[in-house]
């Protein structure tokens, strides 16, 4: 089924390290059901697939990892699971390098997962009156930049205004990768963080930033009277035996080490020494075994070495709101929070990783990962997407966070809560469609008619703002991509629906529902997204794949709604007549199997062709369809099903009287690979006239 699997691919970004909080949340926590863990008599384990013995559970989630393994493109991955403190799966796959298959006693850069051992020497010192939460920073670094107006609280969530050294600065990745064994001092990283003047007023903002950390290192060496790294060692390594981490801000670590790989410096290659002293600062750049991370994720989800009182402060949500990064997920004291997880998740010089713990149904999961060289050039949260798929089964009433990790510079959220006004100018939020649902809403640009983005079966709104630079590259955001040409000369807007997904993984936020759904389901649901967002018929639908037989129906139940049509490599109701019979069972049946009943979308395609044949003709209105030609398996049976893909596109313009592209020099994913093509057929479409003389060479 590749055509209708979505197109989870990597996004270039420059090397970071720790929770980057590009997110949102796979469920929100009003919506999602109460874990059924009780249901199941030990030692049986509620999953998605109901009770299962502890060995049935094992056999599924190593399933799991060499799928995402494949699909990912990763060199190896280290995972362990526990049941409380009960080991369920702890095992190595692929290689560390050529000829050494990677082992759990393997040692690996943790990168932000020390962050919270950080933060529970602060609560400590808090617990024990040294300090306070609320003490202004001028106590202790008087000489920092507005220390008067910050306190050590806005420091632990994030939300001082501090600018980061790495994230957002390319001037820094440029002289970082110029020299990837530099041993950068912790003075020089601050200087710069510090040079690069503040992204707000202190308490007005959520930014995420290694400075923060490595100011709160030198505030804990002031109360103290010792260095950070020995507090550490102190007051959390040894009370909790975690023998495996050594701290040292050198490219050696204890052996035997995972080595780690990436491209980006253009090559593929051995990432493993390069220094590490950029990331966290000093007493915090950190190596372990997976067993150390496992063993750190249940101690701090649970709230070992921590008052009740203390522990509560740790994981609540800034009242403000300024740490709320999508509904149901917050960035605490040095954690994220979301879906009754309790989550840190680096990402640096080739390794990505996470700790996760449950504190509901006590599980603890625990992911390295390192690349290929297909997946080395992106800094996509792979280990976080592999948490995801494990969590979606494990604990299906949690089903976890998505959570990218990248360069830029973090903001709140990827889409936030709330931002600007639907009815005009530019607005990014979620709309309120009845029922108690939203739906997830982005609308630039002014003008008319309003052009409507209908993305393809599990695609987010960002199928649309990435461009695919060649075979094979990872999709991109882009000045050129459809959303934002289209905005250039009238108003566009793109939404998600429910259960689709972002580039990183990230499920939506619009509200999940029963799935699968059918193309009558997602006409509802656009209609009533228009309506309450007050948008102004006639819309021009763009739409692709799946999102195709949506725009279909939709003009045929709302004609005097919609002013034009291009379709991109749609879904075709003719495809029934155009494949032979046991060739459209499998493809329907395999439809429908793909998405999960409560979170990831599923096309009922069989009911949608009888809908889509119920309904008034199609009116007459000025349309293209735009076809891919290079041939790909979409579900019904290998590539030899292609012409009858094609074919059913050919019924399908002829139907609705269309211009049909099919000389397009594309793969399925047509508004990435060719948006001058797209652009410029929503361009005429938009005019009126699509018998127009093509726009140089973007036909």
């Amino acid at each position: 089924m590749s055509f209708l699997r979505r197109k989870c691919l990597p996004v270039v970004a420059l090397a970071a390290i720790g929770a980057a909080l590009a997110m949102a949340p796979t469920a929100s926590a009003a919506s999602a059901p109460p874990s059924p863990a009780a249901a199941c008599e030990a030692p049986r384990l509620q999953t998605a697939d109901g009770c299962v013995s502890r060995a049935a559970a094992r056999r599924k989630i190593e399933a799991i990892v060499r799928d995402e393994m494949a699909r990912q493109g990763l060199k190896a991955a280290i995972v362990r699971v526990d049941t409380g403190t009960r080991p369920l799966l702890s095992r190595a796959y692929g290689q560390s390098m050529a000829g050494v298959p990677a082992n759990t006693r393997m040692h690996f850069r943790i990168g932000s997962m020390a962050i919270p051992y950080l933060i529970t020497v602060l609560l400590q010192l808090q617990e024990e009156g040294r300090l306070s939460l609320d003490d202004k920073l001028s106590e202790y670094r008087p000489q920092l930049p507005d220390a008067n107006q910050i306190t050590l609280r806005m420091l632990a969530e994030n939300t001082s205004g501090y600018l980061d050294w790495i994230q957002g600065n390319k001037s820094f990745a440029t002289a970082l990768f110029g020299n990837v064994f530099k041993q950068w001092s912790v003075r020089e990283l601050l200087a710069i963080a510090f040079a690069r003047g503040m992204g707000c007023a202190p308490g007005t903002c959520f930014k995420y930033a290694h400075t923060n950390y490595a100011v709160l290192a030198q505030v804990i060496s002031v109360v103290t009277g010792h260095s950070v790294r020995s507090e550490i060692e102190q007051r959390v390594l040894k009370p909790l035996g975690l023998r495996g981490i050594a701290i040292s801000r050198l490219p050696t670590m204890p052996g035997p080490v995972l080595h780690s790989y990436n491209s980006l410096r253009g090559n593929y290659e051995d990432s493993t020494f390069w220094s590490p002293s950029w990331t966290v600062g000093a007493g915090t750049v950190m190596s372990g075994t997976i067993a150390d991370v496992a063993r750190s994720a249940r101690a701090i989800g649970s709230g070992a070495l921590l008052s009740p009182a203390a522990s509560r402060e740790r994981f609540a949500a800034d009242p403000s709101g300024l740490g709320t990064v999508a509904p149901g997920i917050h960035f605490g004291l040095g954690i994220l929070v979301g879906n009754g997880w309790r989550v840190q998740n680096p990402n640096l010089n080739g390794y990505t990783g996470i700790e996760a713990y449950l504190p509901s149904r006590q599980i603890s999961v625990a992911i390295v990962t390192t690349l290929l060289p297909r997946s080395g050039a992106s800094e996509t949260a792979y280990s976080t997407e592999l948490f995801n798929r494990l969590a979606r089964y494990l604990t299906p009433g949690h089903p976890g966070l998505a959570v990218k990790a990248s360069g830029g510079s973090p903001t709140a959220s990827r889409r936030p809560a709330e931002s600007g006004n639907a009815r005009s100018g530019n607005f990014s939020g979620l709309v309120k469609i009845g029922d108690g649902r939203k739906l997830f809403l982005r609308c630039h640009g002014i003008g008319s008619p309003t052009v409507v983005l209908i993305s393809g079966f599990r695609g987010g709104f960002d199928d649309w703002t990435h461009v695919v630079a060649g075979p094979g590259k990872a999709p991109r955001p882009s000045s050129r991509a459809v959303f934002p040409r289209v905005s250039q000369f009238t108003r566009v807007c793109a939404y998600d629906r429910p259960g689709t997904e972002s580039f990183n993984g990230a499920l939506s936020p619009s509200t999940p529902v029963r799935q699968p759904t059918t193309a009558a389901d997602g006409v509802a649901d656009l209609h009533a997204l228009l309506g309450a967002a007050g948008g102004k018929a006639p819309y021009v639908l763009v739409a692709h794949s799946w999102g195709g037989m949506i725009a279909q129906l939709y003009a045929r139940t709302y004609p005097q709604q919609v002013a034009g049509l291009v379709l991109l490599d749609p879904g075709s109701p003719y495809l029934k007549q155009t494949l032979k019979p046991a060739q459209w069972r499998r493809f329907a049946s395999g439809a429908r199997k793909l998405g999960d009943p409560r979170t990831l979308e599923a096309a009922a395609y069989e009911p949608s062709v009888e809908e889509i044949e119920a309904a008034p003709p199609a009116p007459k209105l000025p349309a293209v369809v735009l076809s891919s030609d290079h041939p790909f398996p979409f579900g019904a049976g290998g590539n030899g099903t292609w012409p009858a893909w094609l074919g059913a596109q050919d019924l399908l313009a002829a139907g609705l009287g269309a211009r049909h592209v099919t000389h397009t020099d594309s793969g399925h994913y047509i508004a990435g690979e060719r948006p001058g093509l797209v652009v410029a057929a929503v361009r005429q479409v938009v005019a009126g006239d699509v018998e127009a003389a093509p726009v140089g060479n973007d036909w």
